[in-house]
């Protein structure tokens, strides 16, 4: 799901995007 989304948000706008992958991660942390 994350890597869909991150593709989805890098057309949409770059700076998006980090702030996509840091939550991203921290939900992923969180799940596991």
């Amino acid at each position: 799901r994350c890597r869909d989304e991150e593709r989805k948000r890098k057309d949409l706008k770059k700076d998006r995007i980090k702030i996509n992958i840091g939550f991203c991660s921290f939900n992923f942390f969180i799940l596991e």
